[in-house]
């Protein structure tokens, strides 16, 4: 048939057995089998059998057209070169390619690791010069604690019944609030951070967004399409459908984490949710990209689960974040740094 490289030296003992519809079998006279399996398997007998081929539905070539394809025969002690030789390099090749996806596995590890140490930089507050006239981050937490009161207020979103307050008392150690207990989280904090900045939990500074009446089921993912599907996959996009029933509208970005992949996506485009375990976090005055890198470093840091749940243990990792202007100098230099690491 068309486009197919099948091709296998049987020996006497299955007597023609192993054939089937399909399949021509060629005994060698007076030349090295390896030799014509060689051939038969050259690109060059491919090209030619194949526009030999002819039908419709599956292209075929008969046993007339096959055994009038030309082939070029040396004597018998250059066939035996060939084949050593091609064996030979054929053991190159694959040491070769053993190396090279070595290579490439070690670039990819490289860039992630200078990813990873750039995220941890930005998290500590080294990334970008510091400015200590700037205004205070918690200016900021107020004002997001605010503009969280009113969406539950007007009933967009669920008051959290464990919700937490983290602040520094005037012995400098760190704190939480969780309702009428206060717990000493000083140990928990792994470096020191800037003086204007603030330690929350991503829950304060976000919420989720409930989906569960919109998410497409997985064997109605098309190829093609008019709407992308997102999941928790490695894909950005795992598909497309036409139903316009399913879209997610999205009017400011928002982030998606997998629940169970611990995936992370910006995406600032409207789409179908696809598939259980998509966490849709949507910032509260916070730069978009700069909560994105946050929930990046995140799900790196909190220790893999398999196939469970893995937001119960993002929204109770702690971490510091800077005043809105900070934040968009921050996303800046990120984003260009992390251009340079992919040009590499």
């Amino acid at each position: 048939m068309q486009k197919t490289l099948k091709c296998a030296i049987i020996n006497n003992e299955l007597n023609g057995s192993l054939f089937s519809t399909g399949f021509y079998g060629f005994k060698s006279i007076y030349n090295k089998i390896k030799y014509l399996k060689l051939f038969i398997e050259s690109p060059y007998y491919q090209i030619l059998k194949d526009s030999f081929c002819s039908g419709v539905t599956q292209k075929s070539i008969n046993d007339e057209k096959l055994l009038n394809i030309l082939i070029a025969i040396p004597p018998i002690n250059e066939q035996e070169k060939i084949i050593n030789k091609l064996i030979s390099l054929d053991k190159f090749m694959k040491k070769y390619l053993e190396k090279e996806n070595q290579l490439f596995k070690l670039d990819s590890e490289i860039k992630d690791k200078l990813q990873k140490s750039i995220l941890q930089y930005a998290i500590q507050g080294k990334l970008v010069k510091q400015d200590p006239n700037d205004e205070p981050a918690s200016k900021l937490l107020e004002a997001i604690q605010i503009e969280k009161n009113k969406l539950i207020k007007e009933g967009k979103i669920k008051k959290d019944k464990h919700e937490s307050f983290i602040f520094q008392g005037e012995d400098k150690n760190y704190y939480e609030k969780i309702g009428s207990k206060v717990i000493n989280i000083t140990n928990e904090i792994p470096f020191e951070i800037p003086k204007n900045w603030v330690i929350v939990k991503i829950s304060n500074i976000s919420f989720r967004i409930d989906k569960k009446n919109i998410i497409i089921k997985t064997k109605q993912i098309l190829s093609t399409g008019k709407y992308p599907i997102i999941t928790q996959g490695q894909k950005f996009i795992e598909g497309y459908t036409n139903n316009v029933n399913n879209i997610f509208k999205v009017k400011e970005p928002i982030i998606i984490f997998g629940d169970h992949t611990k995936t992370t996506k910006f995406v600032d485009f409207n789409f179908v949710p696809g598939g259980d375990g998509t966490v849709f976090l949507k910032p509260l005055k916070i730069n978009p990209l700069f909560f994105y890198y946050l929930v990046n470093y995140l799900s790196k840091k909190i220790r893999n689960r398999g196939y469970a749940r893995h937001y119960i243990l993002l929204k109770k990792e702690i971490i510091p974040i800077p005043n809105i202007n900070e934040q968009n100098q921050i996303v800046s230099k990120i984003k260009k740094v992390f251009y340079f690491i992919n040009c590499l």
